[in-house]
């Protein structure tokens, strides 16, 4: 990355919202934040429909994969997750 990129992403550009996070007033937990370069959001991450082995075990093969992959990839119809433990909760059924 060009050298006046990476001064716009320095600690000291991404700590003032690590220091709002830190106060009292705020209760947030188990978001996902971008910081740098003088912007600040809050994401999300989404989940593809995806794809589940049949396998007792839970344990797919490479080929099961590779005949997923579409499906795997496939953002047509994202699941926005909202917060970490439901996410995880729905993908271990």
């Amino acid at each position: 990355m060009p050298p006046q990129f990476l001064e716009k992403l320095k600690p000291e550009a991404v700590s003032p919202i690590v220091a709002y996070m830190c106060t009292e007033e705020i209760n947030t937990s188990g978001s996902i934040f971008e910081a740098g370069a003088g912007n600040f959001a809050h994401a999300n991450w989404a989940r593809s429909k995806g794809y589940k082995t049949n396998d007792e075990s839970g344990i797919a093969t490479v080929d099961e994969i590779a005949a997923a992959w579409r499906d795997i990839m496939d953002m047509s119809e994202p699941k926005v997750l909202d917060n970490r433990q439901a996410a995880m909760a729905e993908f271990m059924q």
